[in-house]
């Protein structure tokens, strides 16, 4: 009795996990692509959370300062 772990299935092995070692180092390449694309996201979300949260802000000052205004408007044409 042969080993049974030579010849074609030897072969066969080698065959199949020299292209699973291929497709793990391309999935690797797509991972860090892949990464790279979502820290890309999370930075785009940052920026528009800050630039929304500056115009609401802005808007929610000017919003006081106009009724603040026409407050003081309102009391002096009484007068």
């Amino acid at each position: 009795m042969g080993d049974p772990f030579e010849g074609e299935f030897l072969t066969q092995y080698e065959s199949v996990y020299e292209q699973q070692v291929l497709l793990l180092e391309e999935l690797g390449k797509l991972k860090a692509k892949v990464d790279k694309k979502q820290r890309n996201v999370k930075t785009w979300r940052r920026l528009c959370n800050v630039v929304f949260m500056t115009a609401f802000v802005s808007v929610l000052i000017l919003s006081v300062t106009c009724y603040a205004r026409n407050q003081e408007d309102s009391r002096w044409s009484y007068g």
